[in-house]
């Protein structure tokens, strides 16, 4: 079997490099519809006072997780790795666009001092009847959830050692609705992930973060994984969607 993916083709990447990929984002940004300025506004306000404010999403990828919260139209949505709600606020907007029946996001922030940031931005923008903030570990959240009440929708973008976790988590209590999707962050991450498969064919690599490794083996493990089906997009910090089949019975293909 070719060590290329048959499903990627190097036409659906962008082979840009220093000064010339800048120059692609500012244009994509140039052509990509503006954030609300409620979000325009919290994202300002991050960059000046939050030192951690890089662990935002772009505005474009949030825009893009707004588009597919409305496409999909779910009626609950979760979201582990909330921070201070910039994301969330994004998502809400997707959930508005079922007026008369919006479903609802549950966000989760580990940190108290962050998720009452968190609430405090997110009553601010008027969206308490969407998003509600629980300020627990997500792998807390997913050992609880009622199974009875199936997710539509989960963003995961918390910490990368419980990637593998929270996933396996999700299929194994059978927490996912029928076509429902995870969404990750970040695994790509800043594209220091890839280059580990040169370490485990011998070529000579720096030692990868515990970040990256984290990422990478998750790849590897959902990539594996005859449960679902998914796609990673070489897009902002690398973004992976996942849907469990309908049948496990169809193998995936292996890169």
């Amino acid at each position: 079997m070719s060590n290329q993916n048959s499903n990627v083709s190097k036409k659906g990447l962008i082979f840009k490099e220093g000064d010339q990929l800048e120059e692609l984002y500012k244009y994509c940004g140039k052509y990509t519809t503006l954030e609300p300025p409620h979000l325009h506004s919290l994202n300002k306000w991050a960059y000046a006072n939050n030192p951690h404010a890089g662990m935002l999403v772009p505005p474009g990828e949030g825009l893009l997780l707004s588009l597919l919260v409305s496409l999909r139209r779910p009626k609950v949505v979760l979201e582990i790795g909330c921070f201070l709600g910039y994301s969330a606020l994004w998502i809400a907007e997707g959930l508005e666009y079922s007026e008369a029946n919006p479903g609802r996001l549950y966000t989760v922030e580990v940190f108290p001092e962050t998720a009452e940031i968190a609430r405090q931005n997110i009553s601010r923008a008027n969206k308490d009847h969407l998003v509600e903030v629980i300020n627990k570990p997500g792998q807390e959240v997913l050992d609880n959830w009622d199974s009875s009440v199936k997710i539509d929708m989960i963003f995961l973008d918390a910490d990368k050692s419980g990637y593998i976790k929270y996933y396996d988590t999700v299929l194994e209590r059978d927490l996912l609705a029928d076509g429902g999707v995870i969404i990750c962050d970040n695994t790509l991450f800043h594209g220091c992930v890839h280059p580990i498969e040169d370490t485990r064919n011998g070529k000579p690599y720096e030692t990868p973060s515990n970040i990256t490794e984290h990422i990478y083996n998750f790849n590897v493990h959902v990539q594996n994984d005859p449960r679902t089906e998914n796609v990673l997009l070489p897009i902002f910090d690398g973004l992976t969607i996942i849907r469990k089949r309908k049948s496990v019975s169809v193998e995936k293909s292996l890169s």
